[in-house]
């Protein structure tokens, strides 16, 4: 009686050991919160106090493609990356930021370009272990002298930071 009880626990603690999904997580859409950010010490477009420890991003999930969203949800400014096994491929997006249209004490005589990149792997389901390539420079043919690292914010212009993440679904 012993033995057959051993027996049929063997497939289960295999199942359990190894894991039914064979090492490969999901990712899915929603809100994610931020732990283990890191800004590279440089840092020189201060995304590091942007997006402390607690801050939250969005990820929309479709197909095989993940879009990461570091501020307002805007499909013509949110980086979209591939989802290939555990593998979160190097994706980007390009963008102007005029900041004419801001009012004080935001507004800069500036047009910036920015690009954001993100990159990473799944650690587990929903779980995703990443960077953030945030760049900055002067809108090419822009004559604005606003254009400045004390006018926009950061330590440099032109700037570029990375900063590392954990982000898991809330």
């Amino acid at each position: 009686m012993k033995l057959r009880v051993i027996l049929s626990a063997i497939p289960l603690l295999s199942v359990l050991a190894c894991g039914s999904d064979h090492g490969m997580f999901s990712l899915s859409s929603g809100t994610y919160g931020l732990s283990s950010t890191s800004a590279a010490a440089t840092d020189d477009c201060n995304v590091g106090p942007v997006y402390p420890d607690g801050s939250n991003i969005q990820i929309a999930v479709s197909g095989t493609n993940a879009t990461f969203a570091f501020g307002p949800v805007d499909p013509n400014k949110n980086p979209v990356a591939a989802i290939q096994g555990n593998t979160i491929s190097q994706g980007s997006k390009m963008f102007d930021v005029d900041d004419r249209t801001f009012q004080p004490p935001q507004y800069a005589d500036c047009v910036e370009t920015i690009t954001e990149t993100v990159s990473g792997s799944l650690l587990a389901d929903d779980q995703v272990q990443g960077a953030l390539l945030y760049t900055s420079v002067k809108k090419t043919g822009f004559t604005g002298t606003g254009c400045t690292a004390t006018n926009l914010g950061y330590k440099v212009f032109p700037c570029a930071s990375t900063l590392s993440f954990t982000a898991k679904k809330k």
